[in-house]
């Protein structure tokens, strides 16, 4: 059956853009009408039917997520107002029109009206749909509480949000504060200290130590300049390039709980991060094994995905998942012993609901200590070595005058 990319009108007026396999260009004319849309051109994208088709190709955008929070709302808006699924996809592809949203939901609708289950046409654009929303929409649709999954997964989103900005602001602020600190120290070195040295060297006048040594790094980053700026520049470009390689982020997580304050902000989002995705998953009827996979690829920490993953096995073996967690120096005693207790209660939706809201009651907390120390530090530091450099600068100057 060939797919039609296409633009028609609905009964409000409004053009859109979407896309949905036909027969022919007379039966997608038909379909369009039946839901009170006007067919304005079509043409044909591909001839065969497959599943691996140019359509699926041509919508492996990522989508932000205040899109997916807006879709999933107003989604659940209109079904729990009595509008069949496929009426309610029809209208928000109308909404959407040609946003990058507006195609796929269109084309959900589509598939939907066909007879498709609407977590299958989801799983057709991976880049816009995660396998945790997919997993729990199917378990909203088996258990009719669709409208219900969808708002569970809104409020999941809203907090992913909300944690994305703690977590921007508790590393992204002090990564650029220390890189402009950094460039000052370079331009001092540079720039200004050399100046002063040509100033000395014609004055011929002998050099206290401490001068003598700020000339000495002066001397050492104008001459090696070619070494030093490309490592500068190369080694955040190569971690960044490799950091989704398995032992690279191993490596870079296990590090990052070593630094003082930074490991404990790092422990505090990735533990409230995967107790609250476990939680939201086990309470929507997946299974915990299932629950366990899925909340391993949403994991933003490499050492909890591990962990994840080898609980996912040990409870299929029927083994408890905290003696996996056990062996992870991420997990506090605290998160092992309150999941021990919810593996034993039988309610470790309620347990790991308990955590989620734990740490992210003492994260704000965190993120507060660690500024209150990380700014002070940045100032001590800064004008220890501005006070240096000036000293180091002044002094044989002093030493002229008293001569002199």
């Amino acid at each position: 059956m060939p797919i039609f990319s296409y633009t028609a009108i609905d009964d409000t007026g409004k053009q859109f853009a979407a896309a949905q396999r036909a027969e022919s260009l007379s039966v997608l004319e038909a379909v369009l009408a039946e839901r009170g849309s006007w067919l304005v051109k079509a043409r044909v994208v591909k001839k065969a039917g497959s599943q691996a088709d140019t359509l699926k190709a041509s919508f492996q955008t990522k989508i932000k997520r205040w899109d997916l929070i807006n879709f999933y709302t107003q989604l659940a808006l209109l079904l729990n107002a009595g509008v069949t699924l496929s009426s309610a996809l029809g209208k928000l592809a109308s909404d959407l029109g040609e946003a990058k949203l507006g195609p796929i939901v269109g084309n959900l609708a589509n598939q939907v009206e066909a007879g498709t289950p609407l977590p299958q046409a989801m799983a057709d654009f991976p880049k816009a749909f995660s396998a945790q929303a997919i997993a729990l929409i199917e378990a909203g649709e088996a258990s009719g509480k669709l409208p219900e999954a969808l708002a569970t997964l809104t409020a999941n989103l809203e907090w992913l949000d909300g944690l994305v900005a703690n977590a921007r602001q508790a590393l992204i602020y002090p990564m650029a504060i220390s890189a402009a600190a950094i460039g000052l120290v370079a331009l001092l070195f540079t720039v200004v200290v050399p100046r002063f040295e040509a100033i000395f060297t014609e004055l011929r006048t002998p050099m206290p130590w401490i001068t003598n040594v700020v000339l000495s790094i002066s001397e050492f980053f104008a001459s090696s300049w070619y070494l030093w700026l490309p490592l500068a520049i190369g080694i955040p470009i190569l971690l960044a390039t490799t950091a989704r390689q398995p032992k690279i982020a191993l490596l870079r997580d296990r590090c990052l709980l070593a630094i003082p304050f930074i490991g404990e902000l790092s422990r505090c989002l990735a533990l409230s991060q995967f107790s609250i995705t476990l939680e939201m998953l086990i309470r929507s009827g997946i299974p915990l094994a299932r629950a366990l996979e899925l909340s391993a690829r949403q994991a933003t920490n490499s050492l909890v995905a591990q962990a994840a993953q080898a609980a996912r096995q040990a409870v299929n073996e029927g083994r408890p998942m905290s003696d996996e967690f056990a062996k992870q120096p991420i997990f506090t005693q605290t998160f092992l012993t309150i999941v021990q207790t919810g593996e034993r209660s039988g309610q470790l939706d309620v347990t790991l609901d308990k955590i989620g809201n734990y740490y992210n009651t003492i994260l704000p907390r965190k993120i507060k200590a660690f500024f209150s120390v990380f700014e002070p530090a940045i100032i001590v530091t800064l004008t220890t070595i501005v006070g240096t450099v000036a000293l180091a600068l002044v002094l044989p100057i002093m030493q002229l005058w008293n001569v002199s």
